[in-house]
């Protein structure tokens, strides 16, 4: 009878364990990966912008926390574009939606640059975002809008260039972005869509994870 017994628990908890929803891969707004959090994440964005002043690429390695991170990013702004992209395993990723910043850099502060002049300079500049943006990793999806956060102060690094002299400053920061966390080994697509009708865009990023 008790062999009976147990063997029907243990037939329970596999059929549980069979019905169970998958693990989102997104890292829920108020939480961490690599201690890093969603604020961390789009400063690491601005950050990653202004050192890079000839553009990012589509998948931009970058470190935050002392671990490896990729910035997931659009830079050909096609209605349809696909790319492809290897990473190492444990990667945490970050798919950023629209955001604005302002800072103390010359030229990048038209209110002035006290702490509170900045963060409204960046939220006018972003103004209000009406689109519906969906992000899908492997089937399972969340909305770009509903992941929206500020940060400030950060420091940023403009390097020399033949258009800009070098400079640094502070920086504060607001927008939409999704943290993805470290995928499992092999292929993954992550799919990026916003508006609708002809204009409506799709970006995709085929995932290798190695």
């Amino acid at each position: 009878m008790l062999a009976g017994a147990s063997l029907v628990a243990v037939l329970g908890t596999a059929t549980n364990a069979a019905l169970a929803k998958p693990a989102s891969p997104f890292v829920p707004l108020t939480g961490t990966t690599g201690q890093a959090t969603y604020q961390r994440w789009l400063a690491v964005y601005w950050q990653t912008t202004f050192t890079h002043p000839e553009g990012q690429k589509d998948c931009q390695p970058v470190t935050v926390k002392g671990r490896p991170g990729r910035l997931l990013n659009d830079v050909t702004r096609s209605h349809h574009v696909h790319y492809d992209c290897s990473i190492a395993a444990g990667t945490t990723l970050y798919v950023g939606g629209p955001s604005a910043e302002c800072s103390t850099v010359p030229g990048d502060h038209p209110d002035g640059t006290t702490a509170a002049e900045l963060a409204r300079c960046a939220a006018r500049a972003l103004g209000s975002v009406t689109d519906t943006t969906t992000l899908t990793v492997d089937g399972a999806t969340t909305q770009l809008n509903d992941h929206k956060v500020s940060v400030g102060p950060f420091s940023v690094h403009q390097p020399k260039t033949t258009h800009q002299p070098a400079a640094a400053g502070h920086s504060f920061a607001v927008g939409e972005g999704v943290v993805i966390a470290p995928l499992a080994a092999g292929d993954h697509l992550v799919t990026l869509h916003y508006g609708s009708g002809p204009k409506a865009v799709i970006v995709q990023w085929a995932l290798h994870v190695r």
